[in-house]
């Protein structure tokens, strides 16, 4: 399903493609973020108009007149030893992954340099997988608090203006990494990072195009859902269930997981605040169906979350029998959560 922004984002096919269609020549596609590695400016990413890859191949709809089609550019030539322009994409996390871009090493004076970024948490910590055109060769190595370790690759050509491919394979702790189809040995392991962002990346005054871009991946689920999912497996007889929190670096608590994918993101009452603030419970009553409002707690016995469990109800039920039916629900939710921040990883 493509998207105004030239984004393809499948669920639950889990592939994600960046074509760059809907964006602007001259503008920074939407969704990503630019940041620098090192020393320097930040790149300047935006979309130029190319031939592409396999040009003879695009159909009428991959290319414009003339043979050309929008690609991403990183046009900045500002020289720098230390300077590494990245361009980080916003929209997801990945832990498991494949990620493949083909790219074109356009010019450079002091560095003619192209490659990817996967798993980065920020613009200090991330895997680099990078061609050097220059020198002729393509390397991966892990950035860890703004230090790069040890260098591993083949010397293999890397010719400008020819447009050439960039691959990883992530799984765990293995990653197997290709250029050209060609693997860099059997596979690399590390565990620094497990998951995180992917991206785009150059060094000092390298231009350098990217096109075809897609991360083929297992899609994340955050523990909120796999609670809401189990329990709903334990309790099968629940006649809704919703878990609230405050998203981190938000102020205002809203619909983290529930039965009903239609409020998901809505905000929460103001019961929901008053429980996450006091840890007290509410209760109401339907016309067949009774709900429960009660704190959850981390581990420190904190109010992280307020879960939402709504059940039938029967003649002569009191408030008491009501409480007692959601308690043990509440308590199987709880135990899965050890902090606030889980609930959203």
């Amino acid at each position: 399903m493509a998207v105004a922004l030239g984004i393809a984002h499948l669920l639950p096919g889990a592939e994600l493609k960046f074509d760059f269609a809907g964006t602007l020549v001259g503008e920074t596609p939407k969704g990503f973020r630019s940041v620098v590695v090192g020393q320097g400016a930040p790149g300047q990413w935006e979309i130029v108009r190319d031939a592409g890859p396999d040009a003879e191949k695009l159909t009428p709809t991959g290319a414009a007149a003339g043979g050309t089609r929008p690609v991403l550019g990183q046009m900045s030539r500002i020289k720098g030893e230390e300077r590494f322009p990245v361009l980080l994409y916003e929209g997801e996390t990945f832990e498991d992954f494949t990620f493949r871009v083909r790219f074109k090493v356009v010019g450079g004076e002091e560095e003619q340099m192209a490659g990817i970024v996967f798993r980065a948490q920020d613009e200090k910590n991330m895997y680099v997988l990078r061609a050097n055109a220059k020198d002729g060769n393509v390397r991966f190595y892990a950035v860890v608090d703004g230090r790069r370790t040890p260098p591993v690759g083949n010397n293999v050509p890397v010719p400008l203006q020819q447009w050439h491919e960039l691959k990883v394979e992530a799984k765990g702790n293995r990653f197997v990494c290709s250029f050209n189809g060609q693997p860099l040995g059997n596979f690399i392991t590390d565990n620094t990072f497990k998951s995180g962002k992917v991206g785009f990346w150059t060094m000092s005054d390298s231009v350098s195009y990217f096109a075809d871009a897609v991360v083929i991946y297992s899609p994340r689920e955050a523990l909120a859902d796999v609670i809401l999912r189990e329990t709903m497996q334990k309790y099968p007889r629940l006649l809704g269930l919703q878990i609230c929190a405050t998203p981190p670096g938000q102020q205002e608590p809203q619909v983290i997981a529930s039965t009903d994918p239609k409020e998901r993101g809505q905000p929460g009452s103001k019961a929901v605040a008053d429980i996450l603030a006091r840890g007290t419970i509410y209760h109401q009553w339907g016309k067949d169906d009774a709900t429960v409002f009660m704190p959850l707690r981390d581990r420190n016995g904190d109010v992280v979350a307020v879960a939402r469990v709504t059940l039938d109800t029967f003649w002569g039920q009191t408030e008491k029998n009501l409480l007692a039916r959601a308690l043990p629900i509440v308590k199987y939710m709880q135990a899965r959560i050890h902090a606030h921040k889980d609930l959203f990883e």
